[in-house]
């Protein structure tokens, strides 16, 4: 009977491991292909709200920049009270990942004439968003490797039951006992 358990334990280990690294690719390429697309719409947010603040300065110089709890504009040089980070006043045209008081920003700068125009995007919900899709796809590999080793469990039964019972024919047979055909107890594919 050890054979047997030995046997069970290697098919459900194998299941159970097959299972779990489908689950884990899975899991990465839907990690990584929201990562992508969350940087995209970010990027696209950027262009947009760059696009739309230096046509409103266009038509009104004295346009105030944008302050909401996601999105900062900045102008340089300065202009009015409003306090610039040196981090931005640092950055060069383009797009960069800046980290402001301990909070991520994606950010976008353009220059428009003798301007330099800066729009930050806070990505500091975005990464605890992404933390909790890491755990939410960590759980779930997690549950597919145990559900993967419960079937390969009972698969395992199933399928070396017809070994397990002709191993017990063979032990519970005696030199002095009539010779029995065991070929008659198993369908003819066995």
């Amino acid at each position: 009977m050890q054979i047997r358990r030995r046997l069970k334990y290697r098919v459900a280990a194998a299941f159970a491991a097959f299972g779990g690294l489908v689950s884990l690719f899975q899991a990465s390429g839907l990690y990584v292909a929201s990562h992508n697309l969350e940087e995209r719409l970010i990027d696209d947010t950027l262009t947009a709200e760059l696009q739309d603040y230096t046509e409103r300065r266009a038509r009104n110089p004295s346009s105030i920049p944008e302050m909401t709890a996601t999105i900062r504009a900045y102008v340089l040089p300065a202009q009015g009270d409003t306090p610039i980070p040196p981090k931005v006043v640092e950055l060069a045209p383009g797009r960069h990942q800046i980290t402001i008081e301990g909070t991520p920003f994606r950010a976008a700068v353009a220059d428009r004439g003798d301007e330099r125009y800066v729009i930050l995007y806070n990505e500091g919900q975005l990464r605890r968003r992404e933390q909790g899709l890491l755990a939410l796809l960590a759980g779930g590999v997690l549950v597919m490797t145990g559900l993967s080793a419960l079937a390969g469990f009972w698969l395992a039964g199933r399928v070396i039951a017809p070994v397990t019972d002709l191993v017990r024919r063979v032990a519970n047979l005696r030199p002095e006992d009539k010779p029995e055909s065991l070929a008659n107890h198993y369908p003819w594919d066995e």
